[in-house]
């Protein structure tokens, strides 16, 4: 090995003692969770760095404890990216759920309202459904027609003839 290969090998090797070191002291003053893929990525750098520096000067069983190292960390993203998937198809679904409830509801709100309009109207005959009880049932019926005749005032009187009665 030359001596620009040598030097980049320690290199690596230094900066992933540095990055396995900021990564323990981030996790034992609580700056940084274990159960975060920041964490893991961090550790699995460490690791791959360290193990590159380690095959490079014949230390096989750390670079082999290394490369363990970092294949723990790629299942632990792994397994991470399934619970945050599982989580969120879980909250789609949910939230499915929710909106169908919420859609039901507006439609049996819909329905018992309209059920209650017609209700009313077939309670009375429209127009006359405000009407007291017997009230238009004391009233004469128009001539040809099964409705309440109106009321008729002198008012209402004078307004239906243009011409002055004899």
């Amino acid at each position: 090995m030359n001596d620009l290969t040598a030097t980049a090998v320690a290199v690596l090797g230094w900066a992933g003692a540095l990055v396995s070191l900021v990564t323990y002291i981030m996790v034992t003053r609580q700056r940084l969770a274990t159960d975060t893929v920041r964490y893991q990525v961090l550790n699995m750098t460490g690791a791959a760095l360290l193990g590159v520096s380690a095959l490079a000067n014949g230390a096989l069983p750390s670079a082999v404890v290394n490369v363990i190292w970092v294949g723990i960390g790629v299942m632990a993203v792994l397994a991470m990216n399934r619970a945050f998937l599982a989580r969120r198809l879980s909250a789609g679904a949910q939230r499915q759920r929710q909106l169908a409830r919420a859609g039901r509801a507006r439609l049996v709100a819909e329905r018992d309202r309209w059920t209650a309009l017609a209700t009313r109207r077939s309670a009375g005959s429209g127009h006359l459904a405000h009407a007291r009880p017997g009230q238009l049932r004391r009233r004469p019926h128009q001539p040809g027609s099964s409705r309440p005749a109106g009321r008729r005032t002198e008012r209402t009187a004078h307004r239906r003839s243009a011409a002055p009665v004899a």
